[in-house]
């Protein structure tokens, strides 16, 4: 019986399982291989090739730099110089009216302006005039007109209009009074002339139709 020397049985044994060692490494290989290629193939049967390019980073379209204009591209440059054109036309065509408003609106303002300097020395020359049928009025009244603004608004205007109504008004009836008086001195001169008279030719005169018809419309 031969006897079996020390450390044979062990490489008898590596001897036996190194073949299945590697058999079992070449199958997974091939079943990692064959698992790549199946999900491979599904995944991009599934997913449209534009997205496997982007996420892989494949056929990416190139950056143009700035003032570069890609084909296909001028039509649209065009159409927003277009529109900035239009727009920049548009603006100035409403400045320009702001502008001639403007002009309008300050032009209208001097000649109102104007307008109002002038009414108010006629006013003041007519208070002045009005003025003149008392001595004292008149005075006051030269002072207020002195006292007028270079720049006069409305409010200057209403006053002068409503002084010069307050004097036409005082004059009238200063001119009415003088008349009425006027008047009652030549009745009185008249009576007391009558009376001398009937002092003189006694009630001959006193009862004259004449002299009474004349007593009766004094």
């Amino acid at each position: 019986m031969a006897l079996k020397r020390p450390g044979q049985n062990q490489k008898t044994n590596r001897s036996k399982s190194s073949p299945r060692t590697d058999n079992l490494l070449e199958s997974l290989r091939d079943i990692g291989g064959g698992t790549a290629r199946a999900v491979k193939k599904d995944f991009g049967q599934g997913v449209p090739e534009d997205f496997m390019r982007q996420l892989f980073g494949m056929g990416k379209e190139p950056v143009h730099a700035s003032g570069e204009i890609a084909p296909g591209q001028s039509i649209e440059m065009d159409t927003v110089l277009e529109a900035e054109r239009t727009e920049n036309k548009a603006l100035r065509l409403r400045l320009s009216q702001e502008r001639t408003l403007r002009e309008q609106d300050k032009s209208l303002i001097t000649q109102k302006s104007q307008e109002l300097k002038v009414e108010l020395h006629a006013l003041t020359q007519e208070v002045q005039h009005l003025a003149k049928s008392t001595q004292g009025l008149s005075r006051k009244v030269e002072v207020a007109a002195m006292q007028a603004p270079a720049d006069p608004g409305v409010y200057h205007i209403l006053f002068f209009e409503k002084l010069r109504s307050f004097i036409a008004s005082f004059r009238k009836k200063i001119e009415n009074a003088s008349l009425w008086l006027q008047s009652h001195n030549q009745r009185s001169a008249k009576r007391r002339s009558f009376w001398g008279q009937v002092g003189q030719s006694g009630s001959k005169r006193l009862l004259s139709p004449e002299d009474y018809s004349q007593r009766s419309a004094g």
